[in-house]
């Protein structure tokens, strides 16, 4: 079965314009139940691509499917993948279909590393926050997370790679009372990211969808949902 990328969507849905979206928007309901539907807008209300997440060279599978889960179920919809040295077949038990729902942007070492990716999440206003155990770092309740951020996770023995560290604009650190100097990545990714929702839920900060954003993410889902959606998508579009 062919596997499509979210990429594909977010480039499908970019040769549209807003009238086309609008005319597709109800044919694409019409093979979706009104639960889903009902689902979908009430999830999609609580999205937000104000913080993102970055795992970098992850190499236990189970733990960035770990990662695509706490996205999920905490409502951040962007997740990179940064592929160095391992390439990612998510385990879709781990994730509970997570993977649906969330925006995976997979970059694979040939088409460019860490550097490119957090340079141009920097050009996207994306502040940098590596998570570190280096001098310097704040506490993960005391990162600022005024401007749109992008959380960055390393390996799970290393850490972020030197390049990371460079390109970051704060080291975070997620306290510690024990022994163990660190948590595990997944964990690490699931406290950070429930502390960062509940600190915005709790905010003035503008960290909702914008519209545009929220139709084409609901366009995406409805595509995602139905038996060959993106297909049907532009067979409708086609022959209208």
């Amino acid at each position: 079965m062919q596997v499509i990328r979210d990429a594909e969507y977010q480039a499908f849905l970019g040769t549209l314009s807003p009238e086309q979206k609008q005319r597709l928007k109800p044919y694409m309901e019409s093979y979706v139940s009104e639960n889903k539907r009902n689902q979908m807008d009430t999830v999609i209300s609580h999205r937000t691509r104000h913080v993102a997440v970055v795992l970098e060279n992850i190499y236990q599978p189970h733990n960035a499917a770990a990662a695509v889960r706490s996205c999920e179920c905490f409502g951040f919809q962007d997740l990179h993948v940064i592929e160095e040295s391992f390439n990612h077949e998510l385990n879709t038990d781990v994730t509970m279909g997570g993977c649906k729902w969330v925006s995976l942007h997979h970059h694979k070492k040939e088409v460019g590393g860490t550097v490119p990716v957090l340079s141009q999440l920097k050009a996207d206003g994306f502040k940098i926050a590596a998570t570190s155990m280096r001098p310097g770092c704040v506490r993960l309740e005391e990162m600022d997370i005024d401007e749109p951020v992008a959380l960055c996770f390393g390996t799970e023995e290393k850490g972020l790679s030197e390049d990371a560290h460079d390109l970051a604009d704060m080291f975070i650190q997620i306290p510690s009372f024990g022994f163990t100097q660190s948590f595990n990545v997944s964990v690490s990714v699931a406290l950070s990211l429930s502390s960062i929702r509940n600190r915005l839920e709790e905010s003035d900060i503008a960290w909702r969808l914008q519209p545009a954003d929220r139709e084409d993410l609901y366009l995406t889902w409805l595509m995602k949902t139905a038996n060959r959606g993106i297909l049907l998508a532009r067979h409708f579009l086609e022959n209208e």
